[in-house]
């Protein structure tokens, strides 16, 4: 993350906070911009981009809304990986479609300068995508792909949207079970980023990786203060 980041974050939700680029603003509540939710905006972290505001996130601002059933098991995937005080959400549209239908292609075209600003403010080292829709945007958002996980040089991963889940009515059981399968996929991601914050270097026993300590094996020693070894974070 650049120094900036907090600043230029809090610019673009000001920014966009009355958007009129689309027919959108004529029924939205509130402009659900993003969500900042790392603990320190210092370190390297994850984009999580989701598909479009529901009604609770609409009323209130916050994507992926930790009271609703989608918005609780997304945070319940981001946390089991150690992403979830380490990441910045948004979404591809910023207002609530009319009737929770699918955005259109002018309203979802209308909205990507956002995701390409929240993209260029944050400088994420990985990107999780959140539903088929999420997955398409971020491929046009960042236009230099070079493979097809390797999205302008950051790492990406897709997860099924809970959603999905709970309009199949699954048990509880297997709910839980996709979750701990969608946290082990950004794990996996995670666990491919090396980079240290500036002036700290791991021991040849340890390295620093985005959301914490990690022995070489990839184990999570987390949270620590400091490298297993003793040297200082």
């Amino acid at each position: 993350m650049t120094e900036a980041a907090p600043e230029l974050l809090n610019r673009i939700a000001a920014d966009w906070s009355s958007c009129t680029a689309c027919r959108l603003h004529l029924v939205r509540t509130n402009v659900v911009a993003l969500e900042d939710c790392r603990d320190d905006p210092a370190r390297p972290g994850v984009l999580v981009v989701g598909e479009a505001p529901g009604k609770t996130e609409d009323e209130t601002g916050r994507p992926f809304h930790p009271d609703t059933p989608a918005g609780a098991l997304l945070r319940r995937i981001l946390e089991q990986a150690g992403v979830l005080s380490n990441c910045v959400i948004t979404g591809c549209i910023a207002c609530r479609p009319t009737g929770d239908v699918d955005p259109q292609a002018d309203e979802i075209a209308a909205c990507r300068p956002r995701l390409a600003a929240i993209l260029a403010a944050t400088s994420p080292v990985a990107t999780v995508s959140v539903g088929r829709l999420a997955k398409e945007q971020i491929a046009i958002a960042f236009p230099h792909a070079r493979k097809k996980s390797l999205l302008a040089g950051v790492p990406t991963v897709h997860v099924v949207h809970p959603a999905s889940w709970l309009r199949a009515n699954q048990s509880s059981d297997l709910v839980d079970q996709r979750v701990r399968v969608a946290a082990k996929a950004v794990t996996r991601l995670v666990e491919k980023i090396d980079l240290a914050p500036r002036g700290v270097e791991g021991c040849r026993e340890h390295r620093w990786r985005s959301v914490g300590w990690w022995t070489r094996d990839t184990k999570p020693v987390r949270p620590l203060e400091q490298c297993p070894c003793g040297q200082i974070r």
